[in-house]
């Protein structure tokens, strides 16, 4: 099976049916859902998107707020046979499924929804957290993939502090995935 396929940011679809005329049109493997408004009383519904696709899904069970909804990781049912879902404790924020496909490389792939601005530094901190602890784990096994709404502009000044968080994570995995590539390099 190969996995060179089209990606596209369905987050961008709007209108009831497109995202699964995009999976058709496509031919997309695997697509990420980040979502303020996903719920855990909607949750079976991108089960239901296309016949083709299993869901993987994780969110907020309360429907209070916006800014706590979840994430969703839509995969193909050919697929099933090589992805296993990752679970990630007291975490409603991160999604994560382990990609393992013959004679290649695990792909450890995870949809993340970062906290929002409404919600204090220290949530936000603490969910970057976890990333690195994801990718700390899994980095010496495979390729680590974060798709993410990260809520923060990586081009903010020194004194924004999600910026901040963010650009420390990204050159943590950056260095990181660089010295695991020198012990154990990947050729194409």
């Amino acid at each position: 099976m190969s996995l060179n396929q089209t990606y596209l940011p369905v987050a961008l679809c709007h209108q009831p049916g497109s995202i699964s005329n995009i999976f058709d049109k496509f031919n997309i493997a695997i697509a990420i859902i980040t979502e303020h408004k996903l719920k855990e009383r909607s949750k079976s519904f991108l089960s239901t998107m296309h016949t083709n696709y299993n869901a993987y899904t994780t969110c907020e069970e309360s429907d209070s707020h916006c800014g706590k909804g979840g994430v969703s990781i839509l995969y193909k049912q050919s697929l099933f046979f090589c992805i296993k879902h990752i679970f990630i404790p007291d975490c409603n924020r991160i999604a994560g499924v382990n990609l393992h496909v013959e004679d290649s490389f695990p792909i450890f792939l995870f949809a993340v929804y970062m906290p929002s601005l409404n919600y204090e530094i220290d949530e936000y901190i603490n969910c970057m957290i976890q990333l690195q602890g994801l990718n700390d784990s899994y980095t010496t096994e495979g390729i680590v993939l974060f798709c993410e709404d990260l809520n923060a502009n990586i081009t903010a000044d020194m004194y924004d502090q999600r910026a901040t968080t963010l650009r420390h994570f990204l050159q943590a995995k950056k260095t990181n995935n660089h010295n695991n590539q020198q012990q154990n390099p990947v050729h194409v």
